[in-house]
């Protein structure tokens, strides 16, 4: 297909990962193709495409590179050149922080939804603040919650998923059939064997990815699911510009702040780049935040996108 009017798409996606962006186009259900059309000062490289009846422009942050800074110019560039986008999503692969006491088993192959709560849009900055004497840390800063056309669209999935299946296996399904490498390359759930969950204070030496005490010492026994389909959750994501790999940390931020996902590297500052928003807010308010706890499940985007059309968006 021919490409559209640069005013004709409406959303865009930004992804961290080249194997994340893989994974969002595998989404699409037309394709468009790269587009080349852009200004001579945008480094971005953008792929564009359909997703229902929205059409969608990809980006992702340059090889090798990571965090808010680098994310905060791919969007700026992005709603620079796309200047029709009326919301973002920033899509990728995050750690989940489970917390079992209150019934939050997130599991490998879960998809986590940034939802706001009465302190927060939905997405904390965890390393943003002033260190205080002993060692305490007092966060600063206010990210403001996704549009209420989202929102609202949010609120129909969730009512969707007590009383129908998700949608997610069949799209799951049709990619596989469409992009069988994909399958080839590990982008499928790779088994309940691959999923561990230890105790924060059974610590790993660098490079182990299991345990030197004694087998199943250490983990954290969680009863069987009938079957391996993602469960979605709504709450808070963390994001910064470090990556978590201490579990005393994470739970930390888990009691802190009620964090549903470990930390992403490029989340923070992502939309600061919109006029509308103070660059001082950092997450623009037309952000909201998919996480999966493996590639494979980004198939929630086309879920929630296909429920948007019921939603009026006109001018925020």
């Amino acid at each position: 297909m021919p490409f559209l009017p640069v005013d004709e798409y409406h959303v865009g996606i930004v992804c961290a990962l080249p194997i994340e962006r893989a994974a969002v186009r595998a989404i699409l259900d037309e394709e468009h193709g790269t587009f080349l059309d852009k200004d001579a000062q945008d480094h971005n490289t953008y792929f564009t495409g359909r997703v229902h009846n929205y059409n969608v422009v990809i980006a992702s942050l340059p090889a090798g590179v990571d965090g808010t800074t680098a994310a905060a110019s791919v969007a700026t560039n992005m709603v620079r050149t796309f200047k029709g986008l009326r919301f973002g999503l920033m899509v990728g692969i995050g750690g989940g922080i489970p917390n079992l006491d209150k019934g939050y088993d997130i599991r490998l192959g879960d998809v986590v939804v940034s939802q706001p709560t009465d302190m927060t849009g939905g997405v904390v900055q965890y390393d943003k603040g002033k260190s205080l004497d002993g060692g305490k840390f007092q966060r600063k800063g206010c990210l403001n919650a996704p549009p209420l056309a989202l929102l609202t669209a949010l609120g129909a999935l969730k009512a969707d998923h007590e009383s129908e299946d998700s949608k997610m296996h069949t799209y799951l399904t049709e990619i596989f059939e469409r992009k069988p490498k994909l399958r080839t390359n590990s982008y499928t759930f790779p088994g309940r064997g691959k999923d561990h969950l230890y105790q924060a204070e059974c610590r790993h030496p660098v490079g182990n990815a299991t345990c030197d005490r004694r087998e199943g010492a250490c983990e954290v026994h969680r009863p069987s699911r009938e079957n391996t389909e993602p469960q979605v959750h709504y709450g808070i994501i963390a994001s910064g510009n470090q990556v978590v790999k201490d579990a005393v940390v994470r739970d930390l931020l888990r009691d802190d702040c009620g964090v549903l996902r470990g930390c992403t590297l490029s989340l923070v500052s992502l939309w600061s780049g919109v006029p509308i928003v103070p660059p001082e807010v950092g997450l623009g308010t037309r952000t909201v935040v998919i996480a999966a706890i493996d590639p494979t499940f980004h198939a929630t985007v086309q879920e929630a996108l296909h429920l948007l059309d019921a939603s009026s968006f006109g001018d925020y």
